[in-house]
């Protein structure tokens, strides 16, 4: 098939995940998950799944990078940049 052509298996569109990116993927949705139900909010109303690939794709270091995902703003940023962060920190896959 077409996708098998690219040289790497696709998700939805996306290049599949490595496993410590899947991992990854897990801790931050289990982050968004929290703040989610503290909130009485869906998950995706924190975080789209896709801004989650961003941030492992982009692995954003400070604030400054993180704000510079899409899907985030200021609002976002305050509220949740630093605990992601400490998150994409703490499992450098870079």
């Amino acid at each position: 098939d077409s996708e098998s052509s690219l040289g790497a298996a696709t998700v939805k569109g996306r290049p599949e995940r490595t496993r410590e990116e899947t991992r990854l993927f897990e801790d931050l949705r289990i982050l968004r998950r929290e703040f989610a139900e503290t909130q009485g909010v869906p998950p995706y109303v924190i975080f789209q799944d896709a801004v989650l690939d961003e941030m492992i794709r982009m692995q954003p270091r400070n604030l400054s990078e993180f704000a510079a995902l899409s899907g985030v703003g200021q609002k976002k940023l305050e509220r949740y940049g630093e605990a992601f962060l400490s998150i994409l920190r703490a499992k450098d896959i870079s």
